[in-house]
């Protein structure tokens, strides 16, 4: 069985690109294998360091596919980017034109060995500031992974959700957006998805029942929801400095066995991100 790395990383638009750019590299380097990249808020220069730099053999990048306008401002200009390294190759890149924000979604599909899958980035929209129209890129992100759920697939994304992460998946809560009660986040996140792909986090937990119990008693000892909020599976992401978030995700269809599942979370916040890294080894099983 072929080795794959995926990497998924919210690199944030603020602060030098170098700093982040030399972590990504030493992450891709502790293997030999194919590794593939999937970046969210990658802003124009910071594209051209990673291109100068040759981080990546090749790549894509969803501004190209929807360059802002003259009136934009910069939540236009956040794109996603998907880089590979010399061990694939990728074809076929676009966005998901059915989204308000087709700039913060990017695919392509990628070929190794002969076996070729579908790769998908995409950045959610935050509900504080978007309201419904989070909603609405969800269900457009949604029907996409839908129609495309009979072939093999990887979908990288910080999600901005759910507000409560649940050891039990039937219990996970989702933010209620003016009135929808979650449903978009549902439609992708929930136990019963529009797609054919899982958590590569939590079927990692299941290979690992220590980490998962300690998590489930820290769970059931909250006094309350609202502390329950802040107690996830995992950290990527802190609000405020205070509260902690899993908003950062790698799913995978079952054409890929789970090995290991990292969130970098020290090394990405040094680094100057406000996203951990997320890190998932695969065997590809064909």
């Amino acid at each position: 069985m072929d080795q794959l790395r995926i990497i998924s990383w919210n690199i944030s638009l603020r602060g030098p690109i170098k700093d982040k750019m030399d972590l990504l590299q030493s992450v891709i380097n502790e293997t030999d294998g194919p590794t593939l990249v999937a970046l969210q808020e990658v802003i124009e220069k910071d594209r051209a360091y990673i291109t100068e730099e040759k981080i990546f053999s090749t790549h894509s990048y969803s501004i190209d596919f929807r360059t802002p306008g003259p009136f934009d401002t910069r939540n236009r200009k956040l794109g996603c980017m998907i880089g590979v390294t010399s061990n694939s190759e990728a074809s076929n890149p676009g966005v998901i034109q059915r989204t308000p924000f087709p700039d913060r979604t990017l695919y392509t599909d990628i070929t190794i060995d002969n076996f070729t899958f579908k790769l998908i980035c995409f950045h959610s929209l935050t509900g504080v500031g978007y309201k419904k129209a989070k909603t609405t890129q969800y269900v457009g992100i949604a029907e996409y992974l839908h129609l495309h759920r009979d072939i093999p697939m990887i979908c990288c994304f910080d999600a901005n959700e759910p507000a409560v992460d649940h050891y039990d998946i039937e219990k996970v809560k989702f933010f209620n957006q003016a009135g929808d009660k979650g449903m978009g986040a549902a439609l992708i996140m929930s136990s019963n998805p529009l797609h054919n792909m899982r958590d590569s986090y939590r079927t990692w937990l299941v290979e690992n029942m220590d980490v998962f119990n300690e998590i489930k008693d820290k769970q059931q000892a909250a006094q309350d929801e609202k502390t329950l909020k802040y107690i996830p599976l995992t950290t990527s992401h802190i609000i405020n400095k205070k509260y902690h978030k899993r908003y950062d995700y790698i799913f995978n269809s079952s054409n890929f066995n789970v090995k290991n599942v990292q969130y970098r979370l020290d090394e990405s916040l040094k680094a100057g991100s406000d996203h951990a890294m997320v890190v998932t080894d695969y065997e590809i099983r064909c």
